[in-house]
């Protein structure tokens, strides 16, 4: 405020002696215009810089979540990743079994019926189940007639559930 006393002193006084005094009012009343719209437009950037203000800190929010989601995404990736391989792992060493199982039925199917089924007896069931399921279905039964019947129904019951 005193500043603009100081200015409105100075240019009455520099009026006075350079112009008349309707131009000194003149000026005057423009720089009271320019002052007013200056002061208006300081309250419009403030409130503008305010709302900027709040828009960035909208925005940081915002690439906070995101970064969140983004590390979240990652993580789930890397744990699809690591079933996917305990997934491939299993198949394989699934189809190793198979493979060995395979084999062992050529082995079996090869020998006479009572003497794999002697060996069968004393084999856990289940792998019992394995090797007659990749046999040939008359050699497997003529291998189970020599089996002990006990041992032979619990056979039966596994190839069911393999099967």
């Amino acid at each position: 405020m005193s500043r603009y006393l100081i200015f409105a002193f100075v240019v009455l006084v520099f009026c006075g002696v350079a112009y008349s005094q309707d131009t000194c009012l003149d000026k005057l009343e423009r720089y009271k215009l320019e002052k007013l719209e200056n002061e208006q437009i300081a309250k419009i950037l403030y409130s503008l810089r305010r709302g900027l203000d709040k828009q960035i800190e909208e925005l940081y929010a915002i690439k906070r979540e995101i970064e969140a989601l983004i590390a979240q995404k990652k993580e789930l990736e890397s744990r699809l990743e690591k079933e996917k391989k305990k997934e491939a792992e299993k198949s394989s060493a699934a189809e190793e079994d198979k493979e060995k199982y395979a084999r062992l039925a050529e082995y079996y199917a090869s020998m006479r019926a009572s003497k794999a089924a002697k060996i069968f007896d004393q084999m856990p069931a289940e792998d019992v189940a394995r090797i007659l399921l990749n046999m040939d279905p008359e050699a497997a039964a003529k291998i189970m007639g020599y089996m002990n019947p006990q041992k032979a129904a619990k056979v039966s019951e596994k190839m069911k559930e393999l099967k």
